[in-house]
């Protein structure tokens, strides 16, 4: 059983990577790899603030370089393909989410953004720009390099 659904989860995680980072370096970072780290503590700070549904199996970070820009920039995303949140109240806590997450990946004050928040297919991207190095290290030290 265990096969199947890693299975399954690879093919959604190649889905989403193919779809979103055509043109980029991907690195995938599954939560448990970040287990220990500020970064882990934000997911749980995500899956707090919004619990239908994020997990450690739906929710991914990821650090992007495009390859057709110069000069290399890096960005983090935050995907959850289970995200039952977008109401107005919801919208508020995920300011203060973004916030929060922007002070921690990013070295400006106004980097982060929604990407994508789809209430019909239940999912949600999140982007951070101006990534700290420290951040980048960390990310592409543990990370799992993909070809999107």
């Amino acid at each position: 059983m265990d096969g199947e659904i890693n299975e399954w989860v690879e093919k959604e995680y190649s889905a989403f990577e193919r779809e979103f980072f055509p043109h980029c370096r991907v690195w995938r970072l599954p939560l448990h790899v970040l287990k220990g780290t500020p970064l882990y503590g934000l997911f749980e700070t995500f899956s707090h603030t919004f619990p239908d549904h994020p997990s450690d199996t739906n929710t991914v970070f990821y650090l992007t370089e495009p390859t057709r820009v110069t000069p290399v920039t890096q960005q983090v995303y935050l995907w959850c393909s289970h995200f039952e949140h977008s109401a107005l109240e919801d919208l508020c806590n995920l300011v203060s989410f973004l916030t929060e997450a922007n002070n921690l990946i990013s070295t400006s004050a106004d980097s982060a953004a929604v990407s994508l928040l789809d209430s019909v297919k239940e999912q949600i991207v999140l982007v951070v720009y101006s990534v700290k190095e420290d951040v980048i290290a960390l990310l592409k030290d543990r990370g799992l390099p993909v070809s999107a």
